[in-house]
């Protein structure tokens, strides 16, 4: 008996939790971009916690889905607290804006699509980018991705990203990045700086539950694909931030989605040698493999390591390399490096950095 009374009580209490909205401001970073269908239901859904009985169909049929869900009352205007009518006013400013401004030109579950509109509290004009869902996430599964993009350009206005899964256990992460482009894969989302005075872009990709890169490149990212298998590579080129300092050229990145696993550092044997080529462009690269099972695709730029199927680990990821050439605008002389991956690392070494002296004197 008293194992039911405490049954019932537990159950009253969550229920009783389950009416009442929660009493905090919502961020207007939640709103931002929002169509006016998802902010009539954010709004609706204040009056639905408190039992309200809705006259229009479509809003009774879509909350009698919801299991907290209790319709007692054709009238809950009592109920509902400061915060409440605040959260109302602030969602019926942008379901305003909304209905005005809203043209997509792509809505499909997998593109995004896109809204210009004016911010009503700063007035600024924002371009949106929102609602892309994926199926598959090597950590979280289905996620449904939300970004809210500024205009790109000189002016370097933030770009807001957060993202949610369709799991309510699993997380739910913001950022805020400062990138004039971004493009999105089913597991990481691509961020490009354009390049100033005509020298290439800087790019980084990133997971979505971290804010720092898991690579860093220019003009070009390289992608292996070990079918049947979480593992995830990738491989970026970035030359030297630092300008004509320096003997240091480049790095070459070799990353999971968690983060670099090897790297190496090009370096010029004179500082004469390094003004000798045209360090800020990245070079020739490639990727080769050796092994008939395996597949290069996209002109090198991507692999398919059926060699390394199942793969569970990295030391499973083998049978590739990195070809890489460099050359000299003075002389012509070229210096070339096929750099094999073993152990899923360069050279299979277990140090993060390998130097590699370049000679084109």
């Amino acid at each position: 008996m008293k194992k039911l009374l405490l049954l019932i009580f537990v159950i009253s209490q969550f229920a009783a939790f389950a009416q009442v909205p929660d009493q905090q401001p919502i961020p207007e970073f939640v709103l931002k971009g929002k169509s006016m269908n998802e902010l009539r239901i954010m709004r609706n859904e204040i009056f639905a916690r408190y039992g309200y009985i809705f006259n229009s169909q479509d809003l009774s049929e879509y909350f009698e889905t919801k299991l907290w869900y209790n319709p007692t009352s054709s009238n809950v205007d009592d109920k509902l607290t400061d915060i409440d009518k605040s959260n109302i006013d602030r969602i019926l400013k942008f379901e305003n804006l909304a209905k005005d401004s809203f043209n997509p030109s792509v809505a499909t579950e997998t593109e995004a699509y896109f809204r210009v509109y004016e911010d009503p509290i700063s007035g600024d004009r924002l371009e949106t980018s929102r609602n892309v869902t994926f199926h598959r996430h090597y950590k979280y599964g289905m996620i449904r991705k939300v970004v809210e993009r500024t205009f790109t350009g000189a002016e370097k206005l933030p770009t807001v990203i957060y993202a949610e899964t369709t799991d309510s256990s699993k997380p739910f992460w913001e950022t805020t990045k400062y990138y004039d482009d971004l493009e999105f894969e089913s597991n990481y989302f691509q961020a490009i700086e354009y390049g100033c005075c005509g020298a290439e872009n800087y790019g980084e990709l990133f997971s979505y539950d971290s804010d720092e890169p898991f690579l860093k490149f220019n003009k070009n990212y390289y992608t292996v694909d070990i079918p049947n298998s979480k593992i995830h590579m990738f491989l970026g080129y970035c030359h030297e931030h630092s300008g004509r300092d320096g003997t240091t050229i480049s790095t070459l990145y070799l990353s999971t989605l968690d983060g670099v696993v090897s790297s190496i550092t090009f370096v010029a044997t004179t500082q004469q040698s390094k003004e000798d080529l045209p360090w800020y462009w990245t070079p020739k690269i490639e990727l080769r493999t050796e092994n008939e099972e395996n597949k290069i695709i996209r002109d090198g730029q991507e692999i398919r390591l059926w060699g390394s199927n199942f793969a569970k680990s990295l030391s499973n990821i083998n049978d590739f390399s990195v070809f890489i050439e460099f050359w000299s605008e003075g002389t012509g002389e070229k210096a070339q490096f096929n750099i094999p991956i073993t152990n899923g690392r360069f050279y299979g070494a277990n140090e993060l950095n390998t130097k590699i002296t370049v000679n084109l004197e």
